[in-house]
């Protein structure tokens, strides 16, 4: 078992490896929320999707995520959405220019997965679906999200301190809108590429002043094997 570990900040952490191999070594987290790898390296007029990749790869992710956290939050693609455990509760993310092709055209919307209970109870009139609103940054990515999206979902799914995990964490845009929301992070990504984007990414989030978030405090990189 090798992998990387990287402390971006006072409760930002992230990890270079396989997260079937990080998640057990982390103890308990209060979230998880991430996007499952789905159609990457895909023709863009293709509807073939990766249900080897949903079976074997992300449902045990997911099934581990929930050992280890009370909520799962998850926005995977639509091709094998039925692949994945049954949530506690569904909503969607609605892109009005549409988010990729189907065997009937656009498709204009992608699914959110709960599991767990609600964060705020059940109270008060909290969406549990958003607009896509504003779009991706252009990245060496097949398929960054808007950082305006993450922030929605994580306001929705997570309070202010808590500890957030991304397991999928790609160009890290979820540890960008946790900075940007207070929340505490713990990323994995397996591809180095990747990884390397969402450090600098995440590290020039940190630096953004805020005066209405608090944000982490600096700390100095390690690594682990």
């Amino acid at each position: 078992m090798t992998f990387r570990k990287e402390t971006l900040a006072e409760g930002i952490e992230v990890y270079l490896g396989d997260c079937r191999e990080v998640l057990p070594t982390i103890g308990k987290v209060d979230a998880v929320v991430t996007d499952p790898p789905y159609g990457v390296g895909m023709e863009y007029a293709s509807t073939d999707d990766t249900p080897e990749f949903v079976r074997d790869v992300a449902v045990p992710v997911i099934e581990l995520c929930r050992t280890i956290s009370v909520r799962v939050v998850l926005t995977p693609g639509i091709k094998n959405l039925f692949a994945y455990p049954k949530p506690t509760h569904t909503g969607s993310i609605f892109y009005p220019a549409g988010a990729g092709m189907n065997p009937w055209g656009f498709t204009c919307w992608q699914p959110i997965l709960y599991y767990g209970k609600d964060p705020y109870g059940g109270k008060g009139s909290k969406p549990d679906s958003f607009s896509a609103g504003d779009a991706a940054e252009k990245l060496d990515h097949p398929c960054p999200k808007p950082i305006g999206q993450m922030k929605r979902i994580l306001a929705r799914s997570t309070l202010a301190g808590e500890i957030v995990c991304d397991p999928f964490m790609g160009t890290g845009t979820t540890g960008i809108a946790c900075a940007n929301l207070g929340r505490k992070f713990i990323g994995i990504e397996i591809e180095p590429k990747y990884f390397n984007i969402a450090c600098k990414r995440i590290s020039a989030a940190l630096k953004q002043p805020d005066f209405f978030v608090e944000k982490p405090k600096p700390a100095k990189q390690e690594a682990l094997l």
